[in-house]
């Protein structure tokens, strides 16, 4: 829990859209729900979800999801994903893919996407988006993809995956301990 009030939170990255720390003030005092989107879920949202969760730690009583937009329904984490996020102190042992469903994009009240065209994508999916959906990067870069690459190329996303979440949690704590409006 932060501020007594229970907050989930996902990752998806897009549109060019960046939240910071002065761009959360309709949540204040309310918890939220944050969603991390990528393409495949085994890869990037997914060690987004667990850098969260290990940055958080346990009994926090925020609740981070992760999806894709093309996932492999219970594909687990890749190989090379699993390695970077146990170097990142992050556990992707239990994790399995998800699609992204209209309905996690309706209940989240943020949606942090790796690349612009993923929220694209996510615009398609017919759910009112509004302005929810921002890049996880907070200087508004795609983060790429290491899928099928070598381990050096996943450790890059995961450095960058950790500075963008680190960056980010000081403002969703703010947003969830701040004074009501």
């Amino acid at each position: 829990m932060l501020g007594g009030r229970p907050v989930r939170i996902g990752f998806i990255c897009g549109r060019g859209k960046c939240f910071g720390s002065s761009s959360l003030p309709g949540y204040r005092g309310r918890g939220m729900r944050i969603l991390f989107v990528c393409a495949g879920n085994t890869c990037r949202s997914a060690l987004a979800e667990a850098v969260a969760r290990a940055r958080l730690g346990p009994g926090s009583g925020v609740e981070v999801e992760s999806a894709g937009l093309y996932a492999l329904e219970d594909a687990p984490a890749t190989p090379h994903a699993l390695e970077v996020a146990a170097q990142a102190g992050a556990d992707l042992s239990a994790h399995r893919a998800r699609s992204v469903t209209r309905s996690m994009v309706q209940e989240a009240d943020l949606i942090y996407v790796m690349t612009r065209s993923q929220a694209d994508a996510l615009d398609h999916m017919g759910a009112d988006l509004g302005d929810k959906v921002g890049l996880l990067d907070p200087d508004g870069d795609d983060i790429a993809d290491p899928y099928g690459g070598d381990l050096d190329a996943y450790r890059r996303s995961c450095r960058r995956i950790e500075g963008a979440v680190g960056a980010r949690l000081g403002a969703w704590r703010a947003a969830a301990d701040g004074p009501g409006e």
